[in-house]
């Protein structure tokens, strides 16, 4: 039997080998070429990379998508929002990132969107791009667990598996503590910037009209001004608070008396006087007969709080807010309320659904979302200003609910491996043992976030 060789075999010799060696006629080599190369990609190494080709498929879905939504919003606040929203995203992925690489993690990809990439470049060894779904962001960073391999083992020093307890806990926490951050700067701007809207139980007129179709405004001819706070009308209290619209109150009062006299409190510079108003009689479209005065007014002021309170408040608010968030979660997940929110699924946009209260601890998804404070800004920006911080403080706890893929899930298991771990032996977790959870956890998520969109088209949340 013969002898197998499993050496590898001695190179033929080419009898062309002086062309092959001597490539040019001033005699450089092989060697030369080979060592200039590498001179040239040190030297390019450094240099970013050049986008790649936008998928124009991609864009266009991505374009027409952000069309429809500024179409079926039918204003220019829905884009306004959107974007917000995706400021919001990328300031979530920006601390992950941020915090990784200051801690020494290596980030190889932050993307805003999922699904197909439309545009991105590379530098410093980070992928950076939009994806065609704008539906979130993630930032990769290698080694989040046992279970992430990596292309180089070199790589190993830099994943947040070997990172320190702190470092961890601090990356996994990033994007909860720019949620704050962001609800934090919201309020210091609405309490000492632009002035929150404070209900103040004082019906207060904004605008007084110089004519009511075409007779002069009673409001004006009375001599009604800006500023004015209607206190009664025929003795009848007008007040703002719980339980009692006032603006409803005053509208109901006045426009079921056209032509009749009524007679109003006003306070004024701190005086009260009376004013006796006939209402305007008023033929609306279809056939009815109201009556107006010719004002707007509401039970709104604007109150603004020196820098300082208003830094202060702003954490209060936050901190008032963890609370209520923490109920709205727990009050969701009651056997009680999944049953009234199937009932919901079951009923959405037939009778019972119209004429029936909206529950107000349903998820929303991110269109109607959208589409709420796309509503209040078109009364005020201030209400979408503070409702969109409000929004960020329960995203900010949402996602630090102990459980995979939430980063409260990394964030668990960062203090069950310090807690496990003994006399300087680092105890890791099994990720592998927790992949059932986790599947169970995402298809949670998953049927929330297509029930919360079916219910936002058949009975979307209305603020007004």
């Amino acid at each position: 039997m013969s002898r197998m060789n499993f050496e590898a075999p001695e190179p033929e010799t080419d009898s062309r080998s002086d062309t092959v060696i001597d490539l040019r006629s001033d005699g450089s080599t092989v060697a030369d070429l080979t060592a200039a190369t590498a001179d040239l990609t040190a030297a390019t190494a450094d240099l970013p990379e050049p986008p790649k080709r936008v998928n124009p498929f991609v864009a266009l879905a991505a374009v027409g998508a952000l069309a429809a939504v500024v179409i079926s919003g039918g204003s220019y606040r829905v884009l306004l929002v959107a974007l917000s929203f995706g400021a919001m995203i990328l300031l979530h992925e920006l601390g992950h990132f941020v915090t990784a690489r200051l801690t020494g993690m290596k980030a190889t990809e932050f993307f805003v969107g999922f699904g197909p990439r439309v545009w991105s470049f590379k530098r410093g060894g980070t992928e950076y791009g939009i994806k065609a779904l704008p539906l979130g962001g993630y930032v990769k960073i290698l080694g989040m667990h046992n279970l992430d391999r990596l292309d180089d083992p070199a790589d190993e020093p830099r994943t947040y598996r070997q990172a320190t307890f702190p470092r961890r806990v601090l990356v996994a926490s990033a994007g909860t503590l720019m949620h704050m951050l962001i609800a934090f700067v919201i309020f210091v701007i609405l309490y000492s910037g632009t002035g929150r809207l404070i209900d103040t139980d004082n019906m207060q007129i904004k605008a007084v009209s110089a004519t009511v179709g075409s007779v002069a405004s009673p409001a004006s001819a009375a001599g009604l001004q800006n500023g004015d706070r209607i206190y009664t009308v025929n003795g009848y209290r007008i007040t703002g608070t719980v339980g009692s619209d006032g603006l409803t109150d005053l509208l109901r009062v006045v426009q079921s008396n056209p032509g009749t006299p009524l007679e109003f409190g006003i306070v004024r510079n701190k005086s009260l006087i009376k004013k006796t108003i006939v209402p305007a009689t008023v033929i609306l479209a279809n056939g009815a007969t109201v009556g107006r005065i010719g004002v707007t007014s509401d039970t709104f002021q604007v109150i603004r709080e020196p820098v300082v309170d208003g830094v202060g408040h702003s954490v209060s608010q936050i901190w008032k807010a963890l609370p209520q968030t923490f109920s709205a979660l727990g009050a969701f997940f009651t056997p009680r309320h999944l049953k009234t929110y199937g009932h919901s699924l079951v009923n959405a946009g037939g009778p019972q659904a119209s004429t029936g209260t909206q529950d107000p601890n349903r998820f929303m998804s991110l269109p109607g979302t959208v589409n709420v404070l796309a509503d209040a800004s078109r009364v005020d920006i201030r209400w979408a200003l503070e409702l969109f911080a409000v929004i960020n403080v329960f995203v900010g706890v949402f996602n630090m609910l102990p459980v995979l893929p939430l980063d409260g899930g990394h964030v668990l298991i960062a203090f069950y491996e310090r807690l496990r771990s003994r006399k300087g032996r680092r105890y890791r977790v099994d990720v592998a043992k927790l992949m059932p959870l986790t599947y169970a956890v995402v298809t949670i998520l998953i049927v929330i976030g297509i029930s919360s969109l079916y219910l936002d088209i058949r009975n979307p949340l209305k603020l007004f």
